[in-house]
């Protein structure tokens, strides 16, 4: 069995390195700025550091040309022009020595790229999802396929891109609609109900999933505040093990909300608890606060001691 899989992790890597290089393409560079994937019949052209790719088609006069750039042969040079109305810049384009590196470098441009962009779609999307933006540059460096011919990565890494995307909406459109019910029913729903519906966003620690439940949580108690305030205590008492984040929920700032949890009736006990809470958190804002004015204060008298003193000599 593990001679099997050695032969198959042997094989997969060999046909992952023989796609480094193609016989029938040329891969040129500017200083290692720009690459330029050369074929018969059409040229892509890519900046180091940015994910776009242009596609260039050959033309009547032996070059090619896109909608941005195109490639010119000159005295069996290349040459690469950005298309300006004024004046034309050629810049000329040398043989990549070393196809590997070149396909590492574009590689890990257009993957982080795009999932950067992808998680960034999915913020607009679902403002409240929680996403760790340093996880695609920790993915990259355990990616098993860096060097991968950059055509076929692309394609390889759209497809996961598209399925890990597919997945985390799934999760992000079942917490949303738990909220969404929670927020048009809070009004008129039973305790029971709201309740055993908030249990589906329950959290455990240690992983991002349970960091986007969270925040749904806090969301979906936020609202129960705001509309049905004698339920918020309620929760808070028969769930002894989420009550700091039911109180979190609602911020000391939020005077309106404070004011109709402060008229609430019942749960005497778990609501003195929780306007204890508040008193402190203000109070500790105010000494946070007033400590960074101080020290603003004492930072400017310094800056004038020391431009007073220079100026005395």
């Amino acid at each position: 069995m593990k001679q099997t899989f050695t032969l198959l992790a042997c094989l997969l890597m060999s046909n992952i390195l023989s796609a480094q290089i193609d016989a029938n393409e040329l891969l040129l560079h500017l200083r290692n700025r720009y690459y330029v994937i050369l074929r018969s019949d059409t040229a892509f052209v890519q900046k180091t550091k940015q994910p776009y790719l242009y596609t260039l088609t050959r033309n009547t006069n032996n070059g090619f040309v896109g909608a941005k750039y195109k490639l010119i042969q000159e005295n069996n040079a290349w040459f690469l022009a950005r298309k300006r109305k004024k004046k034309e810049h050629k810049m000329r384009l040398d043989t990549a020595k070393n196809v590997i590196e070149a396909y590492h470098k574009l590689n890990e441009a257009y993957y982080v790229a795009q999932h950067l962009k992808m998680r960034s779609d999915i913020d607009k999307a679902y403002p409240l999802n929680y996403q760790y933006y340093h996880e695609p540059y920790q993915a990259w460096k355990d990616l098993s396929y860096k060097t991968m011919h950059h055509l076929k990565f692309r394609s390889l890494i759209d497809n996961d891109i598209n399925q890990t995307k597919h997945k985390i909406v799934q999760r992000l459109e079942t917490y949303e609609g738990i909220k969404e019910f929670i927020t048009k029913n809070a009004k008129t729903a039973s305790y029971e109900t709201l309740r055993d519906t908030l249990s589906k966003l329950s959290i455990a620690e240690g992983n991002q999933q349970d960091n986007e439940k969270w925040r749904y949580y806090l969301k979906a108690v936020h609202e129960i505040a705001e509309q049905k305030p004698e339920f918020f205590f309620k929760l808070a008492e028969d769930l002894p093990d989420n009550q700091d984040d039911i109180f979190f929920s609602v911020r000391f700032q939020e005077r309106k909300i404070l004011a109709k949890l402060k008229s609430a009736t019942g749960q005497e006990s778990i609501k003195k608890k929780f306007f204890k809470e508040k008193r402190s958190e203000k109070i500790a804002n105010i000494k946070e606060v007033s400590l960074g004015i101080i020290s603003s204060i004492l930072e400017g008298i310094g800056r004038g001691a020391v431009m007073g003193a220079f100026r005395c000599r």
